[in-house]
């Protein structure tokens, strides 16, 4: 039996992060709290636009948005670290509001328990249509059914060791 790679699967990528590890302590609530870098590539020829969720899945209520950005054009390939917490941003991009109640992105708090937290990068076949102040929720049902291809990042974090992360004084 013989191992096939598909040449043409989209993929995600990341500076910040790497795919199975732990994501650092800068892009937790009690770091820093911001963004982490999102690169893609091979996208589908047809895609009108980008979005990435980022989710714990781990979560008590069984899901949880830390972060909704959609309406990102198909000619970027990147979004860098620490994109502002807001819902309208250059190019058209667009943020959901999470579900802490803020728009952008919020990072995970550290815990005891370890979470996983998973960045969908999804290339759709239109620009979305959403209300002002929509969800995370909001996104994922306007998603449903423009989603041409998707690749993941998958980190963790929480399980901290004594000392570890910033403290607050």
């Amino acid at each position: 039996m013989h191992a096939t790679i598909d040449l043409g699967a989209m993929l995600a990528n990341s500076y910040s992060m790497a795919d199975g590890g732990r994501l650092p302590s800068k892009h937790a609530t009690d770091g820093l709290n911001v963004s982490p870098h999102i690169g893609w590539q091979r996208i589908p020829r047809e895609t009108k636009s980008i979005a990435i969720i980022m989710n714990d899945s781990d979560s008590s209520s069984g899901s949880w948005i830390h972060w909704g950005i959609f309406n990102i054009p198909p000619q970027l390939i990147e979004l860098g670290e620490d994109q502002p917490k807001e819902r309208n941003l250059n190019y058209g991009i667009r943020q959901a509001v999470n579900d802490f109640g803020k728009p952008g992105y919020h990072g995970p708090l550290g815990s005891t328990e370890k979470h996983k937290y998973v960045f969908t990068v999804c290339a759709l076949d239109e620009m979305l249509q959403v209300k002002f102040n929509c969800t995370g929720e909001d996104l994922l049902k306007a998603m449903y059914g423009h989603v041409i291809e998707k690749a993941l990042i998958r980190t963790y974090y929480g399980n901290k060791q004594k000392g570890e992360g910033l403290s607050v004084i």
